[in-house]
């Protein structure tokens, strides 16, 4: 019965990927459930305990963080200024769309490969 809930989690955590690889604009609520939901997957995963080649790829496992804010560098200030703060808005979209989108590709390959080595054991 348990591994039945683990491997619905397997399935709920892909299905979010999928649902933040395929938006156009973020969605703050649906990034902070879905970060809490990899954290509590990762930590149900480190307590079970399975071998060591699935440990491996648990501890692999970077968390999103829903606060990420791009770097700056030191030609933003001047395109900020002359923009009057469109381009650096229109920046930080951009770029942290790119990171929760690349971070949820990662997250859904990697659950996928621990999914697969957990069906074999």
């Amino acid at each position: 019965m348990y591994f039945d809930n683990l491997f619905r989690e397997f399935k709920d955590i892909q299905f979010q990927s999928q649902k933040i690889l395929n938006v156009s604009t973020l969605n703050e609520q649906q990034l902070e459930n879905f970060s809490a939901q990899v954290e509590r997957l990762k930590n149900t995963l480190n307590e079970l305990s399975f071998a060591h080649e699935i440990a491996i790829h648990v501890q692999d496992i970077q968390l999103v963080s829903p606060n990420y804010q791009p770097k700056k560098f030191f030609g933003l200030g001047f395109l900020n200024t002359i923009t009057f703060g469109w381009y650096n808005r229109r920046r930080n979209k951009i770029k942290r769309l790119h990171y929760f989108k690349s971070n949820a590709k990662r997250l859904m390959q990697q659950f996928a490969h621990i999914e697969f080595l957990i069906k074999e054991i």
